[in-house]
């Protein structure tokens, strides 16, 4: 399973200002994908509160099977 963390920072109205790979999953191609995914992605929900525009995600391959 390959697994990969990232950093991304977003504005008040849910623009993805940054997306940082913070953990790597040791494999460059899973990596660049998902930092690729989040480059595509267009706006998301504004965060409820201000503590939510800088979060972690975790990208798991075993969950992108599902």
């Amino acid at each position: 399973v390959l697994s990969a963390l990232v950093n991304i920072r977003l504005s008040k109205e849910g623009e993805i200002l940054s997306a940082t790979l913070t953990r790597s999953s040791g494999n460059a191609f899973y990596d660049s994908a998902v930092l690729r995914a989040l480059n595509l992605t267009t706006d998301l929900e504004p965060p409820p509160r201000p503590d939510l525009m800088n979060i972690d995600i975790e990208f798991a391959s075993n969950e992108m099977m599902r």
